[in-house]
């Protein structure tokens, strides 16, 4: 007996052509071409640029932006401040006096606002002149004696101009004119009468204190120094007038 016989078979192929991936690289970007910067003229791009280069951010640009603003502001203010306070004090005039009369002393002292046109006066008791503080506004045309022992202003009218004054202060200091009394109103001043006429600077000057305007001026013989000084007048009779106060009075008078 033969054998058993078998019919192979083959399966077919087909030809298939295998592409192997390429292995993965790392992936990295490549630099754009460098491009030539544009000129800057403005000064804040310019610091963003300079402080980006150096920093890698404007933060910093910022903060010094700001400390130079407050830097020159700060500088700004203090020069305005000096130059006020330069020309502030160029601007007045301080006078020490010692004037004599019968062999008195009466010290005053002259402060002189060339800027505001005021003019004024403080002397101390001293026999029969009251101690008194003494403003003149020639812008105001008014002029106020604030007696301040008693706590009291007398008001008056200027007749002279603020140049008039300053010549006669110079006169006055070399050749002293007598002291007088005043004669005063029976009635005190309303405050908003005085600073309509009189004036805010007046005003303020004699802030909580009555005010009388002021009716005539009479001369005061003073006493000899071994004479006892007497106490001032009661008020609101008669007070003594300081000297510059009197010149200006009596100036006025010899005028009309």
């Amino acid at each position: 007996m033969s054998p058993p016989t078998f019919e192979a078979y083959t399966k077919p192929t087909y030809d298939v052509n295998v592409k192997m991936q390429e292995p993965i690289k790392d992936y990295q970007e490549k630099p754009e071409p460098m491009t030539p910067e544009e000129p800057v003229t403005d000064t804040g791009t310019k610091c963003r640029r300079l402080l980006k280069k150096r920093c890698g951010c404007c933060r910093g640009c910022k903060a010094f932006v700001v400390l130079l603003c407050v830097v020159v502001i700060t500088a700004g203010v203090l020069g305005i401040v000096a130059i006020r306070k330069h020309f502030h004090l160029a601007h007045k005039q301080l006078i020490k006096h010692e004037a004599v009369v019968n062999g008195r002393l009466y010290p005053e002292v002259y402060e002189v606002d060339y800027d505001h046109s005021v003019i004024k006066v403080r002397n101390a008791y001293t026999g029969l002149i009251a101690p008194a503080d003494i403003l003149s506004d020639y812008r105001q045309k008014m002029k106020v004696y604030k007696d301040t022992d008693n706590k009291v202003c007398y008001i008056d009218a200027l007749t002279k101009s603020f140049e008039e004054s300053l010549f006669q202060i110079s006169a006055k200091i070399a050749n002293p004119p007598p002291p007088g009394d005043v004669i005063t109103s029976a009635n005190p001043i309303e405050d908003k009468v005085v600073k309509k006429f009189a004036g805010k600077r007046i005003a303020k000057h004699c802030k909580g204190m009555p005010a009388y305007w002021i009716v005539d001026v009479v001369a005061t013989d003073v006493p000899a120094p071994a004479t006892p000084s007497p106490l001032p007048p009661s008020f609101p009779s008669t007070r003594t007038y300081s000297f510059i106060y009197v010149y200006d009075r009596t100036m006025a008078q010899e005028q009309v």
